[in-house]
């Protein structure tokens, strides 16, 4: 019962460690199995990480581990939606070699990494003008998780709708979206994300209506298409949105003539006419 109990603790708290004591005074990993007896430079290693999460800043915090996995390959729009179905990572976006934002899946948090200088802009300004510069990679959630907790935060959600609206002066769809690409809403958007954007409103009752291409949703509302566009990169980022099929640009026949009776009819009275004229 005691094992299950500390399971659900770490489960829930993953940056704590779970440690035992045996009858020689040796330190184990408790959810290690068998229980792993730790070295002296793990202890000190471990408890120096939890000084550094308890006091005020948290600056002594590393940000950069000799252990972090390489960065995704993936498109970055990509690599944060799927981050978003997986909830359970920590990440990092970083810019010239240089972490700007942390990101919590888990728990739907961003925040600017402790030590970070030079960054006076709000975080949704700084991804929304360096976007295509960033890159994203895993960090061990262990050693990370608990600057969400300790640090100021915000809401990740939020922050990527308002990125995805504020990307590039003329808005273009994100890769891998094109201009042929239907979009539909999944759900409604936390009313936080809409704010009072009437037009956002609008757009989220027709795509949870029907999937629409950036152009069928812009005719339909009367919106321009630009802001149709950052619309769709909103919703599809922050993962409210879902590509659900493509049109097919096909090329328009040539209207067929039908001669029916009325017309048949016609055409006989004028070949009479002309019968009689002659």
């Amino acid at each position: 019962m005691l094992r299950s109990a500390a399971q659900r603790i770490v489960a829930n708290h993953p940056w704590l460690p779970m440690w035992s004591l045996r009858e020689d005074g040796t330190l184990c990993d408790a959810l290690h199995q068998p229980p792993a007896p730790l070295a002296d430079a793990q202890v000190q290693e471990t408890l120096q990480r939890l000084q550094a999460i308890a006091a005020p800043g948290a600056t002594a915090m590393p940000v950069v581990a000799p252990d972090t996995p390489a960065e995704d390959p993936s498109p970055l729009s990509e690599a944060l939606r799927a981050r978003l179905l997986q909830a359970g990572t920590v990440a990092a976006l970083s810019l010239d070699g240089h972490d700007v934002l942390l990101l919590d899946f888990r728990r739907l948090l961003a925040l600017v990494p402790p030590g970070a200088t030079g960054l006076d802009e709000p975080p949704a300004q700084l991804l929304s003008r360096t976007f295509e510069k960033l890159a994203l990679r895993t960090l061990p959630a262990p050693r990370y998780s608990a600057l969400f907790v300790e640090l100021h935060s915000v809401a990740l959600i939020p922050l990527l709708w308002q990125a995805g609206l504020r990307m590039t002066t003329t808005p273009l769809l994100l890769a891998p979206m094109e201009e042929n690409h239907r979009l539909r809403l999944q759900r409604w958007p936390d009313f936080r994300v809409l704010a009072h954007r009437h037009d956002d409103f609008r757009l989220c009752s027709l795509l949870l209506r029907r999937a629409c291409t950036a152009m069928e949703a812009s005719h339909a509302l009367g919106v321009d298409p630009g802001a149709v566009r950052a619309f769709f990169n909103a919703a599809w980022l922050s993962g409210y949105a879902q590509v659900e099929a493509e049109t097919a640009v096909e090329p328009t026949p040539p209207p067929t003539r039908h001669r029916g009776p009325g017309a048949l009819l016609a055409s006989m009275w004028r070949g009479v006419r002309r019968t009689r004229g002659g």
